[in-house]
């Protein structure tokens, strides 16, 4: 029956057995995964193994591609490394130099304009590019450091200047001296009077204030006296036959000349209101010299077989002779030179002469002549008296002429306490290590074992006679920085002092001494070499670094020009102090 189930054993004997062909394709079926049967459509044993003979050859060449490819590849990278990237980054490093260069200089620029603007506490600021361009992912940037300059760097300036003419008078000397073959009076320490008939020579020095003097040389002798006094009066008798030397210095003396001798007399009194009344009856000339203001001198007599020489230097100034001269010569000269106010570069000076006069006189001797000389003075309004006999004059007179003031001369140095310098050391990979550097106000590219060059040179000019010269200066040290990114150097203007010449007076007596002590000497020395001769002279100690080749490390050089005052009609100097801070 269908719906029965066969005992165990009897399922063999209820199937009929395949026949002999029949199994054989089913074996084969089997083998081969026919259709109706478990395994149909998959190889055989034997057929995977040959398809897995066919794939590992396959796969034996896709590895062998892939390494090949891979061997390419590396040999284009290894190529790339060895000989592109080097000559890149080469470009790159030397395009980083250009670039700080640039930045460097313009910073220069700003630095000078903020200078010359004079203008305390105004800021100038510049990004400085720390970091070359790199080639990703194989090379990063060149990075650099910004330091301050080596201690001991910077520029200094001296030169001498000739001011106007300063008074200088004799400040006279303490009581006493040399006084052989002359008496005394009183005897001691503080006499006032002194006779002197011997033929020796003396030199005696009287001093003290509201004092009554007198002086009778009448020997051979030479005698120099001295009065330091004020508001005192001298009586000298000049009689002898020697050749005395008097003078007064002080103000609102009187003195009496009592007659002169044989010999010729100098009298000299410096000094403001002092009057003189002088009796030049003798026969040997007389020279009276007046320095200062307001004086005045009397001549009671006009007998004079000498000359009479008479000169006042200073305004308001006032001669008189009461006698026309019968015989000799009177000349009076009138010096426009304010004593209280030496402010000129020309001794005399300020043309006030037209404050003096000398009246009283109405020459009619034969021989007697009175001639009046108006030194470098201008609107006399003097009437002459018998024209023939009053000669007015207009002269220069020389400085060396002047009494008793001597040319001012000032020397200036400015040395440099804190260098206005600072270096942006380039850590360059791939091409020599370099520099650009802010020397002074010039700006100085460097390469390592090179000579220094100067690219934008320094703070200094010189057209047509006209010399500037402007020195920057650094307050405290430079905070150093380092690596690949920007940095903003900020500098504020702390001080400044601006001078020129000629001005009020004073004018170039000497030469312009520019000191330069850096580690770049050689670019100053070919710099100064290249200007024209008439910048003067140029100096440098010591040779190794005033040649090169170019050490961060190595010493400093000194390199002097010598500016010749006589090429130098202006000079303009500014010396400037910046703080100076990085962002």
């Amino acid at each position: 029956m269908r719906g029965a189930r066969p005992a165990p054993g009897e399922v063999a004997s209820r199937v009929r057995p395949l026949p002999p062909a029949t199994l054989r394709s089913v074996r084969g079926g089997a083998r081969t995964g026919g259709v109706g049967f478990p395994g149909a459509g998959r190889p055989g044993p034997r057929a995977r193994a040959r398809a897995w003979r066919r794939r590992g050859r396959r796969g034996q060449a896709s590895a062998i591609a892939v390494l090949f490819g891979l061997l390419i590849l590396v040999s284009m990278i290894a190529n790339y490394l060895i000989t592109q990237l080097p000559g890149q980054m080469q470009s790159n490093d030397l395009q980083h130099g250009l670039e700080v260069e640039d930045q460097v200089g313009r910073l220069a620029t700003l630095i000078q304009d903020d200078l010359e603007g004079g203008t305390v506490g105004t800021e100038v600021s510049q990004p400085i590019s720390l970091g070359s361009n790199g080639e990703p992912p194989f090379a990063g940037p060149d990075g650099a450091s910004i330091l301050g300059a080596t201690a001991g760097s910077g520029m200094a300036i001296s030169f001498t200047l000739a001011g106007p003419s300063t008074y200088s008078p004799p400040q006279g000397s303490p009581e006493g001296g040399s006084a052989s073959g002359c008496s005394l009076t009183p005897s001691g320490s503080n006499p006032s009077s002194i006779s002197c008939s011997a033929a020796s020579k003396n030199a005696y020095n009287f001093a003290g204030n509201s004092r009554s003097f007198t002086a009778s040389l009448t020997g051979s002798g030479t005698t120099w006296l001295n009065y330091t006094t004020n508001k005192s009066t001298a009586t000298l008798g000049l009689t002898g036959t020697g050749t005395p030397e008097i003078r007064i210095i002080g103000s609102n003396d009187t003195v009496y000349l009592n007659g002169i001798g044989s010999g010729k007399s100098f009298i000299t009194i410096v000094g403001s209101y002092d009057k003189v009344t002088a009796n030049t009856s003798g026969g040997q000339p007389v020279a009276i010299t007046f320095v200062g203001n307001h004086d005045t001198i009397t001549f009671p007599t006009g007998t004079q077989s000498g000359t009479v020489t008479t000169v006042f230097y200073g305004s308001n100034d006032a001669g008189s002779l009461s006698a026309a001269p019968t015989t000799g010569i009177f000349d009076v000269y009138f010096v426009g030179f304010n004593a209280t106010n030496a402010t000129s570069p020309n001794c005399p000076y300020d043309n006030l002469t037209h404050s003096d006069s000398f009246t009283g006189v109405n020459p009619t001797g034969t021989t007697g002549e009175i001639y009046v000389y108006l030194n470098n003075s201008a609107g006399y309004n003097a009437v002459a008296h018998n024209g023939s006999k009053w000669t007015t004059t207009y002269e220069s007179v020389a400085a060396t002429t002047c009494p008793y003031f001597a040319p001012l001369s000032l020397a200036f140095e400015n040395s440099a306490v804190s260098s206005g310098s600072f270096v942006v050391s380039l850590h360059n990979l791939y091409t020599a290590a370099a520099s650009v550097a802010f020397d002074s106000g010039a700006v100085i590219y460097s390469v390592a074992g090179g000579v220094p060059e100067m690219v934008d040179p320094p703070l200094i000019s010189d057209a047509g006679g006209l010399l500037s010269i402007t020195i920057p200066r650094f307050e405290g040290p430079l905070t150093g920085v380092s690596g690949t990114s920007t940095t903003i150097l900020s500098f504020r203007l702390v001080s400044v002092e601006q001078i020129a010449f000629p001005s009020n007076e004073f004018s170039l007596a000497s030469a312009v001494d520019l000191t330069i002590s850096s580690q770049y000497a050689a670019a100053w020395v070919n710099y100064f070499a290249s200007l024209p001769t008439a910048w003067g002279t140029v100096t440098c100690t010591p040779t190794a670094v005033c040649t090169g080749p170019y050490s961060y490390t190595g010493p400093l050089g000194t390199v002097t020009l010598a500016i010749p005052a006589s090429s130098v009609s202006e000079f303009a100097l500014t010396v400037g102090t910046l703080a100076v801070a990085t962002v």
